[in-house]
């Protein structure tokens, strides 16, 4: 999760999911400030939660993003190694806009790893997260004029494509 956004519409999912669920959670004040609230606590259960460095904002350079994205790609790698050896393996992964997750998903052979999105000019992140994805999870509303090719690429790869109706997927998402 990389927005408080994210955290708030999500928190039905969480709470659907169970104990062996892992958050992967971007370091961020407006973050931090949401999960160190009683109200977070009180209203969402306890789950492993794993904080990664943020790729985006004011002032971050290309090297700087790229140097982030490796160190975030190995915090989670190493997690999800850590959950393999205890026998609490990864089933699926949600990824909200947010790629290294969904590629180290793969290489740790998660069998459904999902790739939400709900902004069309996001292009990078598409690229690297429809190579690693199962599944992609759009809105109905998506303009394929702007999204550089994506969704047709989508198509292509035989990935499976579910659209919802409204503003944003994440409240669309169902805990198995």
């Amino acid at each position: 999760m990389d927005h408080p956004a994210h955290l708030q519409l999500l928190s039905g999912f969480i709470r659907a999911g169970n104990e062996n669920d892992l958050l992967v959670i971007t370091r961020r004040p407006e973050i931090d400030a949401m999960l160190n609230s009683s109200d977070v606590n009180n209203y969402l259960p306890v789950r492993d939660v794993v904080r990664v460095p943020r790729l985006a904002g004011k002032h971050v350079g290309l090297i700087s993003k790229v140097l982030r994205g490796l160190k975030r790609g190995t915090i989670v790698n190493k997690a999800l190694k850590s959950r393999e050896k205890k026998g609490n393996k990864i089933d699926r992964i949600v990824s909200i806009g947010a790629p290294i997750e969904l590629r180290i998903g793969k290489k740790r052979k998660v069998d459904s790893r999902w790739y939400v999105s709900d902004t069309e000019p996001n292009k990078i992140a598409h690229r690297l997260g429809i190579k690693c994805a199962t599944d992609v999870l759009f809105p109905e509303h998506w303009n394929s004029k702007i999204d550089g090719g994506w969704l047709d690429y989508v198509v292509r790869k035989n990935v499976r494509l579910h659209r919802y109706e409204g503003l944003h997927g994440h409240v669309h998402l169902i805990s198995p």
